[in-house]
């Protein structure tokens, strides 16, 4: 199943947009291969935050016995790896080294857990009266290369393939810790959840996800953190609090002049806010790319992302006489955004 579709979002530069492009191409993959599947829960495009780390996962598969984070690479050329796992790519006819895209899903596999950890009470259940933990639930990482990149490997690295191939790979994964939690290799065994536990896990990540945009939204000088809605998100189950059903942060509206491009209005939504800077002087307005707002401080423009207020799907904004309305591409519901 698609718990959380694929929001595209084009950076400004030609590297953004080809990194948006190979995000995509691994979600049409993964969307193909698992999306009947009650037994396995996708998500792409997941930010979530614990303590003061972020982490940015492009996809994220969940099933029973782990789950498996797939790091998208944009790669038109060639990347090399070396025996010591050390990364390096060509460009323009020259190699430069580059990140390992492994240590970075790695830290964000370690973040997540931590997270996933921290609730354990409100999401797994207890073993002969023992707490389950999420220490023990099985992280794998895998790195998906664009399908027109090449990929030299010195010695054999199992977890870094060509995108077309990731889905085979996340099912041979599943299918080796479903055996390794079997009474046959107990000795192995790591976490495994029940059908209600993979649910309410599921509807966590979904209520926890904020997009990059939102990171502003959060008050300075505390640790609590909190997030500015535009509607309230449903409650989680087992997950109480502050992730719970809550009411639209309301903020006087603040005039604007208009912005190039199409009219629109001048006041934008209650949690809209630059991602460029703190301001939330904005002007929605449209054009040949779609819907934006226009900052009035920085004059840097902040694409229109909203999710569903029902069921935290992608939402299409479109414009229809002079406002802006957010289109749910899962159930279809629609609300005024600007």
């Amino acid at each position: 199943m698609i718990a959380k579709a694929f929001v595209s979002v084009p950076g400004q530069d030609r590297f953004q947009r080809a990194g948006d492009a190979a995000e995509r191409q691994m979600a049409h993959y993964l969307d193909r291969a698992f999306a009947q599947r009650p037994d396995v829960q996708v998500f792409h495009n997941v930010r979530v935050q614990h303590g003061k780390d972020v982490a940015q996962i492009d996809h994220l598969v969940l099933h029973a016995h782990g789950l498996v984070i797939i790091e998208s690479k944009s790669v038109t050329t060639r990347v090399r790896i070396n025996a010591r796992g050390e990364w390096s790519r060509e460009y323009a006819g020259k190699w430069s080294g580059m990140p390992s895209p492994e240590l970075q899903g790695r830290r964000q596999a370690d973040l997540l857990l931590k997270l996933l950890d921290a609730h354990a009470a409100q999401l797994i259940g207890t073993l002969l009266g023992v707490q389950k933990r999420f220490g023990a639930f099985r992280a794998d990482v895998l790195v998906a290369v664009s399908d027109g990149g090449l990929i030299e490997r010195a010695t054999d690295h199992a977890n870094v393939h060509k995108a077309d191939q990731i889905p085979q790979r996340v099912s041979d994964l599943m299918r080796d810790r479903r055996g390794r939690n079997s009474v046959l290799h107990f000795w192995e065994a790591g976490l495994s959840l029940s059908e209600p536990e993979v649910a309410a896990v599921t509807r966590f990540l979904k209520a926890r996800h904020r997009d990059r945009a939102e990171k502003s939204a959060q008050p300075r000088g505390t640790g609590e953190e909190r997030r500015v809605q535009t509607a309230p998100i449903e409650a989680v189950g087992p997950v109480t609090g502050r992730h719970g059903t809550g009411k639209p942060v309301t903020r006087k509206p603040e005039a604007s002049a208009p912005a190039p491009g199409r009219p629109g209005r001048s006041t934008p939504p209650p949690a809209a806010r630059c991602r460029h800077c703190p301001s939330t002087r904005l002007t929605a307005t449209s054009g040949p790319y779609g819907a934006y707002f226009r900052c009035q401080d920085c004059q840097q423009n902040t694409r229109m992302v909203f999710a569903c207020p029902k069921c935290q799907g992608a939402t299409s904004v479109r414009q229809d006489a002079g406002h802006f309305h957010a289109e749910c591409r899962a159930c279809g519901h629609t609300h005024r955004v600007a």
